[in-house]
């Protein structure tokens, strides 16, 4: 089926069942950002591949709403369908719902499928919509019944992540979630996000490309512990299950348990489904802000020791592929060989798990493109000459990475070398920060930003995000980002990883965005500062020394000298000659 026909087939659809229109999000039943195949109703729907859209439909209009890390690719994929593109700006741009309210009759009833929304956001549009008495049906499952060929529910078997690893075992963890109970007086709580319940369980699967969750739930009594879960992926771990008495039932089982379930139970809105949260009885709800979410974002002295082992493998593997590419870049190599390149070296290391998420490797206005992603049969050769954006990461056993590099092959332009400076210059005030604990994100994104606003400069996304460990590279709760949003709202403690990432894109030219990890500390007398615990190079040539201040240069060169510490230990001598110059002081 082409687009025409499903959008047909939708419709069709909304007319039998006498709805307006039909909401499709890219979320799957746990508010996933990544998806498996079997969820990817609005890629399916769409033919949009972004990790963030909407789309709304109606008998006579198809949009979708995305943001700006996705304008390009969206409009190129959008392209020969009837489907129209709505930036998503900021905060004040039109949404889906305010569409909805604008354009649908007084009366009109909106479809979604209450699964793939939480219990907030069907909150907040039924609250938007009693202004023109528009009712909301969470009901309803289109896509199951018109997407013939869709994929099954992957099967992939989840196992334990020994605690040399996680650092504290699932009782401790256990023990802490009681007390937490205690506190809360109630009986039970709720677990539908991925990341979460993994982390808690101490379990780790590959259900998920790039993040290393198990698609189930998880339903914690004081005196049970329930998952929900197709037993297939169990076969290999019934023995952990058993000494930490794990009950298994059925991952389709979990609403009909819950219709049942008579016991007073914590919830956190922001990620439950309107279907599960609307399933129980609504008198024995407590709404509580996940348990797991902070605890999860604090690393453990395991974790964080694991992340810095981390690092330097993957400081290795990426010495290794560029090494390689200088040496094979005259032959031609396209941005989508080189992305399976930096696996490839990544895998050389141990306890490699695959990538953290699709490299984005863009040559020269491709770097412009802030999610794009090389195709193998559609794509271009980096060049000798040109510009060159590379964001990947890995998942080890014991840490997270994610991190990007820009260069320049040739002579850059003063305009690439400005912008280049600049970006450098953010990246480093906010890797310099010194800030009270519990500082929000918001109030720390503008010091990536000073240097590029300072000459009418920007960038049109978040400056960090949280990383996990063994985990989402997108961890929530914290993050650098500008405005009302939820990371950017989030405050910052000691023991988060979270990344630092300015940069700054010229449509069909190029990009550029320098990206570490910081680890914040403690520094004992009330306040975090950041220690940037990723390790590799970062090209000096475009820099133009004086639009940096002293302390700028002394952290870089400062940096460049741990990266040489850190890293020539395990390279041969070839790739201690190759790094050496790169790590020297400016």
């Amino acid at each position: 089926m082409n687009i025409s026909s499903r959008l047909l087939s939708l419709r069709t659809y909304m007319k039998d069942h006498k709805v307006d229109a039909f909401i499709i999000p890219s979320s799957d039943p746990h508010m996933s950002e990544y998806v498996a195949d079997h969820w990817k109703s609005r890629e399916w729907i769409s033919g949009f591949t972004g990790s963030a859209g909407t789309v709304l439909i109606t008998q006579n209009y198809a949009g979708l709403w995305t943001d700006s890390r996705y304008f390009i690719q969206a409009i190129n994929e959008l392209e020969n369908t009837e489907i129209e593109l709505n930036k998503i700006i900021d905060r004040t741009s039109l949404g889906y719902t305010q569409w909805i309210i604008k354009n649908l009759p007084e009366g009109s009833i909106v479809g979604v499928n209450g699964f793939l929304f939480s219990e907030k956001s069907v909150r907040r549009m039924e609250s938007k919509f009693e202004e023109k008495n528009i009712k909301l049906v969470t009901s309803l499952e289109p896509i199951q019944e018109i997407w013939n060929d869709r994929k099954e529910l992957p099967t992939q078997s989840l196992f334990e992540l020994p605690i040399k690893f996680s650092g504290k075992s699932f009782q401790d963890k256990l023990a802490e979630l009681h007390k937490h109970l205690f506190i809360n007086k109630a009986e039970a709580i709720l677990f539908t996000t991925l990341d979460e319940i993994a982390w808690l369980l101490n379990i780790r699967s590959s259900d998920i490309d790039f993040n290393p969750v198990a698609i189930c739930y998880l339903l914690v009594t004081v005196d049970e512990n329930i998952l929900f879960i197709d037993d297939q992926k169990i076969s290999n771990s019934k023995i952990y299950f058993d000494k930490n008495k794990i009950q298994v039932r059925p991952y389709h089982n979990i609403v009909d348990y819950l219709v049942s379930f008579k016991r007073k139970v914590l919830i956190d809105p922001n990620t439950c489904s309107t279907k599960l949260f609307r399933a129980l009885d609504q008198n024995l709800i407590q709404e509580k802000a996940s348990f797991v979410i902070h605890k999860k974002a604090i690393k453990n002295s395991t974790e964080i020791k694991g992340f810095r082992n981390a690092m330097i493998k993957d400081g290795v593997a990426l010495c290794h592929v560029y090494h390689w590419l200088e040496a094979n870049i005259e032959k031609g190599i396209t941005e989508y060989e080189f992305g399976n390149k930096i696996a490839e070296f990544r895998s050389q290391q141990t306890d490699y798990f695959g990538e953290s998420f699709n490299p984005i490797v863009g040559n020269n206005g491709n770097g412009a493109i802030i999610h794009y992603r090389a195709e193998e049969t559609d794509c271009a050769a980096i060049e000798p000459d040109g510009y060159l954006l590379c964001d990947s990461g890995a998942q080890f056993m014991d840490g997270t990475t994610d991190i990007t590099r820009s260069f320049s092959f040739g002579k850059p332009s003063e305009e690439y070398c400005t912008a280049y400076t600049l970006v450098l210059a953010g990246h480093i005030d906010l890797a310099l920060a010194s800030f009270p604990v519990g500082t929000k994100g918001v109030q720390l994104d503008l010091l990536a930003r000073k240097a590029l606003w300072e000459h009418s400069m920007d960038y049109p996304h978040g400056t960090g995000h949280g990383v996990g460990s063994f985990l989402n590279v997108h961890e929530e709760p914290q993050g650098f980002a500008p405005g009302n949003s939820n990371r950017g709202n989030a405050g910052i403690f000691a023991g988060m990883v979270t990344s630092n990432e300015p940069g700054y894109y010229k449509l069909n030219e190029f990009g550029i965005r320098i990206e570490n990890l910081v680890l914040s500390c403690d520094k004992g007398d009330g306040f975090i500062n950041h220690e940037t615990i990723t390790l590799y190079p970062i090209q000096t040539k475009p820099i133009i020394r004086n639009l940096l201040s002293p302390t700028q240069i002394k952290w870089l060169n400062d940096y460049h000298k741990l990266v040489w510490e850190k890293l020539s230990p395990h390279l041969d001598k070839e790739l201690q000659d190759w790094l050496y110059p790169q790590c020297q002081s400016l």
